[in-house]
């Protein structure tokens, strides 16, 4: 099943022990593309603070509803590392969060939650979805859209599509999905997504409503 970021940006957390917040946004690994946190904008006494919750934590998978559920106490997510600490978190047991994705694997369902929100594991690639969304989309030959949304599958967490408004571009403009395996580079300092595809093909691509992922130009 495929879920998109912006559907999940902004639907309620609900803890062990009631409202936790709202998810305000998604950061994921741009080697694997695989989404590691979920960034909460915590409510009551805690109101003001983002933390970062892993998908392992999820007790349900998404549906179409604007609530999630997961297996976090007030207290455990309060003692959750916060999102404001993206770039500057130690490495620890990384393992520990999200089933790793060597090559040629294809990734898995994480496992059963465990007790405790462990310590977070960001590296310099792991960015937010917000730093992407926005962005000029590069082709070889020209520059052809923007990046409006990203598609997920619900079991695995990672992204299979990104949503590019090719709109205003040119001739034939729409909102096409291209897929992760296209792009060639991410340059949030420019604001850039660079790929491997003509403006022709990116054009060609399967319209959003679609979803066939046989289509999928990559």
């Amino acid at each position: 099943m495929l879920n998109s970021i912006r559907h999940i940006t902004g639907a309620i957390m609900y803890g062990e022990d009631g409202r936790i917040g709202t998810v305000s946004g998604v950061l994921f690994d741009t080697r694997t593309w695989v989404i590691r946190y979920l960034a909460v904008d915590l409510e009551h006494e805690q109101r003001g603070r983002s933390i970062l919750v892993s998908p392992r934590f999820i007790r349900r998978s998404f549906d179409r509803s604007n609530e999630i559920e997961v297996t976090l106490t007030h207290a455990q997510a309060a003692g959750s590392p916060s999102a404001r600490q993206t770039r500057t978190l130690a490495e620890p047991n990384e393992r520990d969060m999200l089933p790793r994705i060597e090559p040629g694997d294809r990734p898995r369902s994480a496992g059963p939650a465990a007790a405790a929100q462990p310590a977070a594991a960001l590296d310099a690639h792991v960015c937010n979805s917000l730093e992407v969304n926005g962005c000029e989309v590069h082709a070889l030959d020209d520059t052809v859209g923007e990046v409006r949304d990203f598609f997920f599958e619900t079991e695995t967490w990672r992204i299979a599509f990104l949503l590019v408004d090719t709109n205003g571009r040119g001739p034939g403009g729409r909102k096409v999905l291209l897929a992760p395996a296209s792009v060639d580079k991410l340059d949030l300092v420019r604001g850039t997504v660079h790929v491997a595809l003509t403006s022709e093909q990116v054009r060609g691509a399967p319209e959003y409503h679609e979803m066939l992922p046989d289509k999928v130009v990559a």
